[in-house]
């Protein structure tokens, strides 16, 4: 899990709060349609995608390991 961790920039003593809040607010830095609202290259979108792909797949993993 230690990875996931670090994805979200949280440690694992972080409450359940401050982890979504950390999640929350990687979410919408690199949410692909808000860097398309910016005017974002097509490959500074691909590695937006990527980017909050992982960030989703970060948090799903530590909430099912939390509960």
């Amino acid at each position: 899990l230690d990875p996931h961790y670090a994805i979200l920039g949280a440690k694992p003593a972080d409450s359940l709060d401050m982890i979504k809040k950390k999640y929350r607010a990687l979410a919408v830095q690199w949410h692909p349609d808000k860097m398309a609202a910016k005017g974002a290259s097509p490959e500074a979108l691909r590695h937006a995608k990527e980017k909050f792909q992982q960030i989703n797949e970060a948090y799903e993993k530590i909430l099912q390991a939390k509960n």
